[in-house]
């Protein structure tokens, strides 16, 4: 048989199945309505199945299958609300949870794998902390500086805050033995330098410079009478190059390269056996 829809004016409810809206009940209303009466629930409904056997809800022109109370799985459908058929006997309408419950455990998902973020992190943080190479990375000191042999000066302290000054004394000739790849030089940092330095060694050819060493850190007070040749350099040949030494400051608290850069030039370079 088919159970027809009757419009209350009690409904507080709208529900919407397929195309069409109508009225109904929610749970509290619908015991306000009966006001401690019996009723019969006669069976429930949910939209989205198509009319089948002689059972039917008839809203307007459309036709719903009513099955018995407890056909469909509480957990994945809901309650929504009641309808009216006459003589005391109701029709409860049914809504899908699937939605809520696919949302529901997306964020529960999107929780859980958070929690395990920050416990991986926690209990991991070199792992997966980013480390960031610096653009100018503060070079250990040399291991061949040596003392400055009678240097009496004291550190200068009457610079500004920031400032600095440096008192550099360094021979022009440089001798590089190709052989082992060792570089005599001669440069001093006094004491009285505010600076510690680190020296780049260049051979000058048209106007081009390529590197071919590169020192560690110079505190003042010491001096450097040796370099390495580096082993990306170009071939060097016998004979007398141009040069340039190009000089690096850091502060000598704090390890920070300052922006100012000094060049040496006029460095006479002897590659020899």
């Amino acid at each position: 048989m088919n159970y027809n829809f009757e419009l209350l004016p009690e409904y507080n409810r709208q529900i919407k199945i397929r195309k069409q809206d109508f009225f109904a009940f929610s749970k509290k209303a619908l015991k306000n309505h009966t006001k401690g009466k019996v009723y019969h629930i006669v069976g429930e409904v949910k939209s989205s199945e198509l009319p089948t056997g002689d059972e039917n809800l008839s809203i307007g022109d459309e036709l719903h299958p009513i099955k018995p109370l407890g056909s469909h799985n509480a957990i994945l459908n809901k309650k929504s609300a009641y309808v009216s058929v006459g003589d005391d006997r109701y029709v409860v309408i049914l809504k899908s949870r699937v939605p809520f419950l696919i949302l529901f455990t997306t964020l529960l998902a999107g929780i859980v794998a958070g929690v395990l973020l920050l416990l991986s992190l926690l209990n991991n943080p070199s792992n997966d902390v980013q480390t960031l190479a610096p653009k100018h990375p503060l070079p250990e000191i040399d291991i061949n500086i040596e003392a400055i042999v009678g240097d009496n000066t004291t550190p200068n302290t009457s610079v500004d805050e920031g400032g600095g000054a440096v008192s550099m004394i360094y021979t022009l000739e440089a001798t590089i033995d190709i052989s082992d790849k060792d570089i005599d030089i001669l440069f001093k940092n006094p004491t009285k330098s505010t600076h510690d330095v680190a020296l780049e060694l260049y051979i000058t050819q048209g106007g081009k410079r390529t590197l071919i060493a590169k020192s560690g850190r110079i505190p003042a007070g010491n001096m450097l009478r040796t370099m390495s040749l580096s082993l990306d350099s170009a071939t060097i040949s016998e004979g007398i190059y141009d040069g340039v030494y190009k000089v690096v400051y850091y502060d000598s608290k704090t390890g920070e390269r300052m922006l100012v850069e000094s060049d040496i030039t006029d460095v006479k370079i002897a590659a020899q056996k």
